[in-house]
């Protein structure tokens, strides 16, 4: 499993990076059923 919140981190997009870390610690259906495209994608 990729770290897309260090790869935002990595492109200075540390806002999206924050609420990344913030929405994928509630750990919720809706995060799950995206995981998959935006890791897949770079």
């Amino acid at each position: 499993m990729r770290d897309i919140g260090a790869e935002l981190k990595s492109l200075r997009l540390f806002g999206m990076a924050a609420a990344w870390n913030e929405i994928s610690a509630d750990d919720g259906a809706a995060v799950q059923s995206s995981r998959w495209l935006i890791e897949r994608n770079r």
